[in-house]
């Protein structure tokens, strides 16, 4: 059988749980903060490296355009 608790045992209990429900919450939150942090940095790095194969490409092309008498693109960077 339970034992039976007073309101204010109750209460000390529940809002214990509360607390550390809500202290974990706060330690998820942190984390996902660093995860989105540390995710944005490697894709600046991504748009970097995208940018600088785009300009080698478009550098490339504009070469060929300009052999050919068309109109050349503008570099990324």
């Amino acid at each position: 059988m339970e034992e039976q608790l007073t309101e204010n045992q109750l209460y000390e209990q529940q809002m214990t749980a509360w607390f550390e429900e809500h202290d974990r919450l706060g330690k998820q939150i942190e984390r996902a903060i660093e995860h989105h942090t540390e995710i944005a940095e490697l894709n600046r790095q991504q748009l970097d490296l995208h940018n600088r194969r785009m300009d080698i490409a478009l550098a490339e092309y504009n070469g060929w355009a300009k052999d050919n008498g068309l109109e050349l693109q503008p570099l990324k960077s």
